[in-house]
């Protein structure tokens, strides 16, 4: 245990520049790994590594915020021009429907958003107006009803893994039981 201890004794600065190395290239989740390896003997040092720690998570979380957002502002983009190309072929019913994946966000992108459903809008008539909505409507409805279903799948896959992992502990612990009681007749090759 000694020789543990003076090992991450001695590499400390070592393991910190890793952290700081996995940190710049966003390997975040190597980092705070990297971090967790030293021993909870070593006080101070652990100490240290969990603030790091901890700054590298708020790091992470703040890079997959910027990387959603950046998803988002290209499928916006998208589907902006998806709508303008419909306008330019002059079907508003076509722009209409690809607009109806428009996700709120970026506020230059909101009024570009605005602008087309107002053009679009105005090329359809009242009653082609509330058949879309009728029909966005039970479009929403599908998609909310797929991701009932979608998360309920989630949840039983996830209380299977949980009840396979229960399984599998529970024979761990069988066969530590045993081992312990019965030393005498294990011969180990």
């Amino acid at each position: 245990k000694n020789k543990i201890l003076t090992f991450y004794t001695s590499r400390k600065e070592q393991i910190f520049a890793l952290a700081d190395t996995y940190t710049k290239n966003g390997q975040f989740d190597k980092a705070i790994t990297c971090l967790m390896t030293i021993p909870d003997d070593l006080t101070d040092i652990k100490q240290k590594a969990l603030q790091k720690a901890c700054e590298i998570y708020e790091l992470r979380n703040e890079a997959i915020k910027q990387e959603r957002s950046y998803m988002q502002k290209m499928h916006n983009d998208s589907v902006l021009i998806s709508a303008k190309n419909f306008l330019a072929m002059h079907k508003p019913v076509d722009a209409l429907i690809s607009l109806w994946d428009f996700q709120v966000g970026d506020n230059k992108q909101a009024l570009e958003y605005n602008r087309l459903l107002e053009n679009a809008e105005k090329q359809i008539s009242a009653s082609e107006r509330k058949r879309l909505a009728e029909e966005r409507r039970a479009r929403q409805e599908r998609i909310r009803k797929e991701n009932r279903i979608w998360q309920m799948q989630m949840q039983n896959a996830n209380y299977s893994y949980k009840l396979s992992q229960a399984k599998i502990n529970a024979a761990k612990n069988i066969a530590v039981e045993y081992i312990r009681n019965n030393r005498q007749y294990i011969i180990l090759k």
